[in-house]
């Protein structure tokens, strides 16, 4: 796909649009991406690519929650 997205759908989906939802809703990019840990996994392994993943960890704290749920946390 490009040097920082292997799989462009499903959860990669899913996490642009927490992330862009928060934004959108805040007028601000959140600090904190709360995600299952398998979820997480998948990202780091099969979503982004390595350099994408980075990239994520660089932006955002990521923390283990709910699986099944990626919420996008920040001051509001």
């Amino acid at each position: 796909m490009n040097n920082t997205i292997k799989s462009p759908g499903g959860i990669t989906v899913r996490l642009i649009e927490a992330l862009n939802g928060f934004k959108t809703k805040f007028g601000h990019w959140p600090t904190t991406l709360e995600a299952g840990a398998e979820t997480i996994a998948f990202l780091a392994t099969t979503s982004l690519t390595p350099l994408g993943f980075f990239l994520l960890q660089s932006k955002v704290n990521l923390v283990t929650g709910e699986q099944g749920k990626i919420i996008a946390k920040g001051a509001r």
